[in-house]
């Protein structure tokens, strides 16, 4: 053995017996455990508490969530409690908008039933009765369902004769016809039937409407695209 080799191990055993001296010492003793009980909680604080500060994170971000559904949800109850109360008040008026325009077809029959009616009522004749063109009925094509029904306007023409106050009374009937019609032009002149001078001829020109989808309806009525 070498004299350093001597000298470091005899220094060796002086550190390990200061150490050792140190060690032994009651407030060493003491500081030593407080120590080491601090890292043993700490540790076991950190085990423990960890899981449920995640938990706790968790349940924070799924509170937000809820409460910002809540609020979307709450939005949209009051949204379909304001339907709701829009619907139960045109609900009594929903059969006149289904006659005033049709939705299940044109309905050539029951306009023109009542256009007579009207006029035998008014004591006017007709002469004339004159309506645009649609599809009456298919196979093949559902032109009057679906959701892509729009309004389709069809023009019509009546001409009646009658005294003034007559026609004028048919004009006014006309026009409170449940199905829906629009006035664009009325035209009065005077007839002469016989002896009777005081006859007069109205022309009223208008549109009346109903729904229907209008690419299949085109497709109908002009299959060639003319």
């Amino acid at each position: 053995m070498t004299q350093k080799t001597k000298m470091a191990s005899s220094r060796a055993r002086k550190y390990s017996l200061d150490l050792s001296r140190y060690y032994r010492k009651p407030s060493t003793q003491v500081s030593l455990s407080i120590v080491l009980s601090f890292f043993i909680v700490a540790f076991f604080l950190l085990v423990a508490i960890k899981p449920t500060l995640v938990t706790i994170t968790k349940l924070k971000l799924e509170i937000e969530e809820s409460e910002t559904t809540l609020v979307k949800l709450t939005a949209k109850a009051e949204s379909l409690t304001q339907a709701a109360r829009v619907w139960e008040t045109i609900q009594p008026a929903l059969p006149y908008v289904k006659t005033s325009i049709p939705q299940e077809g044109v309905e050539y029959n029951k306009l023109t039933k009542s256009i007579e009616i009207l006029a035998q009522e008014s004591g006017v004749e007709i002469t004339s009765m004159t309506l645009g063109e649609s599809l009456l009925y298919s196979q093949i094509l559902e032109v009057y369902a679906g959701k892509n029904q729009e309004v389709v306007e069809m023009p019509i023409t009546i001409r009646v004769v009658g005294s003034f106050p007559q026609t004028l009374g048919f004009m006014e009937s006309v026009l409170k016809l449940d199905r829906l019609m629009g006035v664009e032009s009325v035209t009065v002149n005077r007839e002469v039937k016989g002896i009777d001078a005081s006859v007069v001829g109205m022309a009223i020109n208008g549109n009346v409407q109903y729904l229907a989808n209008t690419k299949m309806l085109n497709k109908a009525i002009n299959p060639e695209g003319k």
